[in-house]
């Protein structure tokens, strides 16, 4: 008998003797398994870097081309925001990044799958 099934009791012989189902030991002990898992291993690996240039009032930057470096891109890749002023890499590591523009440094971080279905909106970037 493994460790598991010595915790689900079938002796109906006991009335006073708590018969425990195995979904209600799952539940108790956190054991899922992957069918029943709420981990969605697809959007876990999915990453991108999603950012909106924004100026000191808050207020997009279309146009303007940046450099993005990093650990998780073989080179430096130049982008320029749409007319939201957001900037989308799909096709990246995870990690954190620097975003060169106007002169400046700025450290950026990857976002999930998972981080967009919570908020959508994408992280600012003062310039």
């Amino acid at each position: 008998m493994s460790e598991r099934d010595s915790h689900i009791s079938t002796n109906h012989e006991d009335p006073n003797e708590e018969v425990v189902s195995e979904d209600e030991w799952r539940a108790e002990s956190g054991e899922l398994d992957e069918e029943r898992s709420p981990m969605d291993v697809s959007l876990e690996d999915q990453v991108m870097i999603f950012v909106q240039l924004v100026d000191r009032d808050l207020q997009p930057l279309p146009g303007v081309t940046v450099e993005i470096r990093g650990d998780g891109m073989p080179e430096p890749r130049s982008v320029t925001s749409d007319e939201r002023g957001e900037l989308l890499i799909e096709d990246c590591g995870p990690g954190a990044y620097v975003l060169w523009a106007a002169g400046k440094q700025v450290p950026i971080h990857t976002l999930s799958q998972a981080d967009l279905d919570a908020d959508s909106a994408a992280y600012r970037v003062l310039i």
